[in-house]
């Protein structure tokens, strides 16, 4: 290179994603992080470095080998241990519960510390990210960590014992400064579990905003189911539940511009071409359409109810109608409604009509009289009946039969 940089994965823009305490969300976090970056066309590679390998189960890998235990105890390449993963542009290099067995093989290495940071110097310089998950504790792994990071992301949750971790953590960041990497910094502390319906929440916030000022992040991840049942389906929380407060939470703490629960942002749109010195046309786009048909193609696949999230602004009947109507039309079988103003307008948009049910019912009811004369073929009104019609059919019948079963309870 002719300013003389070397290239290779030190040029990615490194993140330590580290507590010393367990059970803060680093996981958690470093998922959501790598996921978000992808969905913006960023490249990223993430370390487990947790024996438990969480976030290698996460990513859904059945094969973790090799991995980080093999490059440390069996000096396999580091690159011959990156898998990618179903997450386009996201590779990772997994841990197994062999990886405990690989510190002290680690420590007995000479330059222990830094040794994660040479590795990185012979990988391409292929990412624009590299994080890592840290494991709770202060292993030689977590040490490694935080010499070849350049940032350092601190899950932190909003109690007792997490504040008092708060002044252990920026000691410990203090002495990695002075031991292993001077150019190591806070990229900021991200209150996560937070309960706002506990009152000690908001004095502890409001004691790490006092102590850490602008090193606090203003984003905070609320407590949210659809974030602990993620990993379990081994997707994202964008994709798993992508109306879920999770997923909002997560997107604004990567900077997503959107404060409408639900709602559109008027800079999210296409322009019309040039025709000379005609006006273009600005024509709005949907930015939960991608994340809601993924919503519904998942639920479809293991037989769930596709259910889409809450639309903030209950004094905007004609807005949640939009959306409404536009996540029915995908797929979805209902809609949160928090006001009761919503109720009436969500039982109206998803409840089939009447003319609609009648059709499928006859669609239903013509294949039945096709297959009890072995006729094959079915048509209703002297059109064919298709397979696809058939299932959409099924769906409609099955749907007002829920509908009506709940009336009559």
């Amino acid at each position: 290179m002719a300013d003389g940089k070397s290239v290779n994965a030190l040029n990615s823009r490194r993140i330590a994603v580290f507590n010393a305490k367990g059970g803060t969300g680093k996981t958690t976090t470093t998922h959501a992080l790598a996921a978000g970056l992808a969905a913006r066309g960023r490249r990223v590679l993430t370390f487990d470095l947790d024996h438990q390998g969480n976030l290698t189960f996460w990513f859904g890998l059945k094969d973790t080998r090799p991995g980080l235990d093999e490059v440390i105890r069996q000096n396999t390449p580091l690159g011959d241990a990156i898998h990618p993963t179903t997450i386009a542009g996201v590779d990772h290099v997994p841990a197994s519960p062999f990886l405990v067995a690989a510190d002290p093989a680690l420590r007995a290495k000479m330059g222990a510390e830094t040794w994660l940071r040479r590795q990185l110097e012979r990988l391409p310089d292929r990412w624009d990210f590299v994080l890592f998950d840290c494991a709770p504790g202060l292993g030689i792994l977590t040490i490694a960590a935080l010499a070849a990071a350049g940032e350092v992301l601190a899950p932190v949750q909003p109690s007792v014992l997490g504040l008092a971790g708060v002044a252990r953590l920026l000691e410990t960041l203090d002495q990695a400064r002075e031991g292993v990497n001077p150019d190591l910094r806070l990229l900021g502390i991200l209150p996560v579990i937070v309960d706002r319906r506990m009152a000690l929440t908001g004095e502890v916030l409001d004691q790490l905003r006092e102590h850490c000022g602008p090193q606090l992040l203003r984003t905070t991840i609320g407590v949210n189911v659809r974030l602990a049942e993620a990993p379990s389906h081994a997707k994202p929380i964008y994709d798993y539940a992508p109306s879920s407060t999770g997923a909002a939470d997560y997107a604004a703490s990567q900077g997503m511009r959107t404060t409408n629960i639900g709602g559109g942002n008027a800079d999210y749109v296409m322009l019309t071409d040039k025709a000379g010195e005609a006006a273009r046309e600005r024509h709005w786009n949907d930015l939960w359409h991608y994340p809601l048909f993924r919503l519904v193609q998942a639920a479809r696949a293991h037989g769930l109810m596709a259910i889409d999230g809450p639309f903030g602004d209950y004094q905007d009947p004609e807005g949640f109608r939009a959306q409404a109507n536009r996540t029915a039309i995908l797929g979805c079988e209902g809609k949160w409604a928090i006001h009761p103003s919503q109720i009436e307008l969500c039982n109206e948009i998803f409840t089939p009509p009447a003319k609609e049910v009648a059709r499928a019912e006859a669609i239903l009811a013509s294949m039945k009289d096709a297959h009890s004369t072995g006729s094959g073929a079915a048509s209703l009104n002297g059109v064919l009946i298709d397979a696809a019609s058939i299932r959409q059919a099924e769906v409609i019948v099955k749907q007002m039969a829920m509908i009506n079963a709940k009336s009559a309870s």
